[in-house]
């Protein structure tokens, strides 16, 4: 077998050049996990992405630094990460279940 023939397939649906490597990590992971990635391939799973990466990134910096942190008066505050927990939190509600994957079949119902 010649070493061309050992490479793996190219990805069908790589994750965009100008995404950051968080965010072309979710990329991944989404259209691995998806039934039908080409119909979510697009703007707004760069979008769904880029909040994803934020959120972990978020939640990263909450749990190295704290939930309180210091202001710049030394005075307890807020993290401000927070924030921006909570904010992607919406914008990834806000997609349902639009790049949640494969969807469950329901159960069928039994007689009697």
């Amino acid at each position: 077998m010649t070493p061309a023939a050992r490479k793996p397939p190219a990805d069908p649906f790589p994750a965009p050049d100008h995404l950051d490597s968080a965010a072309a990590a979710v990329w991944a992971e989404v259209v691995k996990a998806h039934d039908n990635p080409a119909k979510i391939i697009g703007p707004d799973l760069e979008a769904y992405c880029g909040q994803v990466a934020l959120l972990r990134d978020a939640r990263a910096r909450i749990a190295r630094e704290g939930l309180i942190i210091e202001d710049e008066r030394g005075r307890p505050d807020v993290h401000p990460a927070i924030a921006l927990e909570t904010k992607a939190q919406a914008e990834i509600r806000a997609w349902g279940d639009k790049f949640r994957g494969r969807t469950p079949r329901p159960e069928p119902r039994r007689a009697g």
